[in-house]
């Protein structure tokens, strides 16, 4: 129902049927505030790094801007929010996206921990 007389172009809920679905393949999600196409794409980063950096390649084409990138480290029932942020440094975990790669720099050894990382994107060209 729309109130007032005005009418709204009708948009089927199939447009936004992706939007809870995370996938290693990119998934369309939405619409960016300044009308491109929302993407989201997860990667399996596997280990953490032993106090160094770890890349990954993301193998996103044509990424524009990164809107949102978070995500999970896990071992044995354990879960770290990432990025971490720790009062000691050293203990703290970046996420970065840098070109054609995601970066995760550890003060420490969290080489135990597996993780998953999520970023959303706009994109040049499709």
């Amino acid at each position: 129902l729309e109130e007032g007389n005005i009418v709204t172009e009708y948009v089927p809920f199939k447009e936004f049927e992706n939007k809870d679905v995370y996938s290693t393949e990119e998934q369309r999600i939405g619409t960016w505030i300044d009308g491109k196409p929302l993407y989201r794409k997860e990667i399996d980063f596997g280990t953490l790094p032993n106090q160094s950096n770890k890349d990954v390649a993301h193998g996103v084409l044509n990424m524009d801007t990164v809107i949102k990138v978070d995500g999970v480290a896990s071992y044995s029932g354990t879960g770290i929010a990432m990025p971490y942020a720790h009062w000691q440094t050293e203990l703290s975990v970046s996420l970065l996206v840098l070109g054609s790669d995601i970066r995760i720099p550890a003060g420490s050894d969290r080489s135990n921990y597996v993780a998953y990382i999520i970023i959303e994107y706009t994109k040049t060209t499709d």
